[in-house]
């Protein structure tokens, strides 16, 4: 795989991970599920 496909795969996971929706809707899904203790903590 050359750098070219291997930015191209980064960008489209990265693409993938990201969050689409509002911040109400993120402080929604952590009421419903919120993260264990073991659970890594976005830094904010």
């Amino acid at each position: 795989m050359d750098i070219f496909e291997r930015i191209a795969s980064y960008r489209a996971e990265n693409d993938g991970l990201a969050w689409n929706g509002t911040f109400r809707d993120y402080i929604e899904l952590l009421k419903k599920d919120p993260p264990s203790d073991d659970s890594p903590r976005p830094c904010l």
